[in-house]
């Protein structure tokens, strides 16, 4: 008999509360301990991987602990300045970074600015007796900075100098879900290639609030493995950095798809034909019992007819 490829479905759950926690209270590496979540068959091709749904608190901040610290020098003097983990305004922000700047063993002060025009921030020594150089690659917030590369500011006549690029306070925007188990063939521009992407999500809410996925397309992603044990989910951000959730659970819904190799399955076709050809053929068996009927009992009589004519035969034996 022919073969054709058949599917099945499983719907699987996941509430970050009911794993193991890979990195503390950060809660975006999370191992859950399955047994046999799909097992592989005889007859397995293969693994598609789809999210139905999330629900991720909006729980991390703009300044976060992945972004929060500003390495510097002041006359050849170097200096780590930590800003605390929140969701930071540009005013807030400045606020910080000059009370910070001031409390430093160096005994100076510099005043950060933002143009409202630009949304660059403007960093300007008290006077020209020192200047600061703020140093990219050990600065892990030097994107809501705005700094492109190792920069010296200097007094420059009370104007001081600007930033490259405007000041970037706005925090995660994409949600990038990563799995080693479920991995797939899909690409990120992070990688350059295939990797263990899932799926990403935009961040469609404002802070403190609910951020809501429905994949209403259902769209498939081709899996690696052909059968599953653990289930591990990271959640990255878009710079591929575990995002800190602050010890808040988050949910995930997925469905895996097993396509086997089976029996050839007839499709239904019209159904109204369907039950008209049955009805035919229940109208063709009523109609073969009728007559068989009325030739069982054609038969009766005759055979009564026979009996009867012998019976009366002697009337005319003589």
């Amino acid at each position: 008999m022919n073969k054709e490829i058949v599917s099945k479905s499983k719907i699987i759950s996941l509430h970050a509360i009911d794993g193991e926690k890979q990195n503390g209270d950060f809660n975006s590496n999370i191992l859950f301990n399955f047994i046999d979540v799909i097992k592989r068959h005889s007859n397995t091709l293969y693994l598609t991987v789809a999210i139905q749904s999330v629900e991720i608190p909006y729980s991390f901040y703009n300044v976060s602990m992945n972004y929060n610290t500003i390495y510097y020098s002041v006359d050849g003097v170097f200096y780590t300045m930590t800003i605390p983990e929140g969701n930071y305004t540009a005013t807030t922000f400045i606020t910080e970074f000059n009370s910070q700047f001031s409390l430093g063993s160096h005994n100076k002060t510099a005043t950060l600015s933002i143009s409202k025009s630009t949304g660059k921030f403007t960093l300007t020594p008290s006077d020209d007796t020192f200047s600061i150089t703020i140093y990219y690659s050990q600065t892990t917030s030097h994107r809501i900075l705005g700094l492109k590369q190792d920069t010296t500011f200097s007094y420059n006549i009370g104007v001081g100098n600007t930033f490259s690029f405007p000041a970037n306070l706005l925090g995660t925007q994409k949600i990038k879900i990563f799995s080693s188990a479920l991995s797939c063939d899909n690409i990120s521009s992070f990688h350059l290639g295939s990797n263990e992407l899932i799926d990403v999500v935009s961040v469609n809410a404002s802070p403190f609030e609910l951020i809501n996925y429905s994949n209403t397309n259902i769209k498939e992603s081709h899996m690696k493995a052909t059968e599953v044990q653990q289930i591990d989910i990271i959640l990255r951000d878009e710079y591929n950095s575990e995002i800190d959730f602050n010890g808040i659970d988050w949910s995930i819904s997925l469905v895996i798809t097993e396509y086997l190799l089976g029996e050839t399955i007839r499709p239904f076709g019209n159904f109204e034909e369907i039950f008209l050809k049955n009805k035919k053929k229940e109208m063709e068996k009523t109609f073969k019992k009728v007559n068989q009927n009325k030739e069982n009992k054609k038969d009766k009589k005759e055979e009564e007819s026979i009996m009867i004519d012998k019976t009366l035969q002697f009337l005319t034996d003589s």
